[in-house]
């Protein structure tokens, strides 16, 4: 979107290899991906047919507590 951030204006410099968990170790629970692609969707139509859309926000999700926290950056 015009004017918005990136992950690097909040985190510069990446993080090393081995300190990047995977899917593959880790696991992620089968519903997750879908969820957040709908969310990430959502978004993506709200642009395509010019409703307001946060810019320079992000939402982290925590679906052990079911909470949604969006952060401003």
């Amino acid at each position: 979107h015009n004017g918005s951030k990136n992950l690097r204006d909040i985190f510069p410099e990446p993080p090393f290899d081995e300190d990047v968990p995977d899917c593959d170790s880790l696991g992620v629970l089968g519903a997750l991906p879908g969820m957040i692609g709908s969310m990430m969707a959502l978004q993506a139509l709200k642009i395509i047919i010019d409703l307001p859309v946060g810019v320079n926000q992000m939402t982290l999700v925590d679906t052990m507590k079911w909470r949604f926290q969006t952060i401003d950056f």
